[in-house]
């Protein structure tokens, strides 16, 4: 069973150690525009899996262990008139087991589990986008996502009912002490 949080970006490969997404870094940006119109142009967006690496995390006192994804994600419009590359990494806390399995993996095929490729594809693909986006918008080339506008109905919503009227409160009256 795959479970993943986003607010805690836990990953769990289903056999009760749970691994985390500690850190996400862009360490190179690289935007080239070409003088040419962009209208009804084709955006390509693409995310390169480079290399899996060991990592360690000290943590307090604490040692952990983890790994460190590195990945190209790129923007290209038509036939490279433009593009916008991010080179970048993305720390993954995981146990000693785990983490050697999954590097194991990796050596062997350059293959990472579907379910935890996944959510390093989704946390990569949400970063990286709404800085593409960012950085498009610098140098005046067209949003690298589709963001549809939003559409006004133009029905008339239905009136606003008035409000019932409060019920009439009234107040107990402590009862009255019986004299003996």
């Amino acid at each position: 069973m795959l479970r993943f949080h986003y607010r805690t970006r836990a990953y769990s490969p289903g056999n009760g150690d749970n691994m985390s997404i500690v850190g996400f870094n862009i360490n190179k940006i690289d935007v080239l525009k070409s003088e040419m119109s962009y209208a009804n142009i084709q955006v390509a967006n693409n995310i390169n899996i480079k290399e899996l690496l060991p990592a360690n995390f000290n943590l307090g006192q604490a040692k952990q262990n983890g790994l460190k994804l590195l990945f190209e994600f790129s923007t290209v419009y038509g036939n490279n008139l433009a593009h916008i590359k991010l080179d970048g990494n993305v720390l993954l806390m995981a146990s000693a087991e785990n983490a050697k399995k999954i590097l194991n993996d990796w050596n062997k095929s350059k293959r990472i589990d579907q379910k935890l490729l996944s959510v390093l594809i989704n946390h990569i693909n949400i970063r990286c986008s709404v800085q593409a986006v960012t950085l498009a918008k610098d140098v005046s080339l067209p949003s690298p996502i589709e963001i549809k506008p939003l559409v006004l109905s133009t029905k008339q919503s239905a009136p606003v009912e008035k409000a019932a009227k409060p019920a009439k409160v009234t107040e107990k009256k402590p009862a009255a002490k019986k004299k003996k």
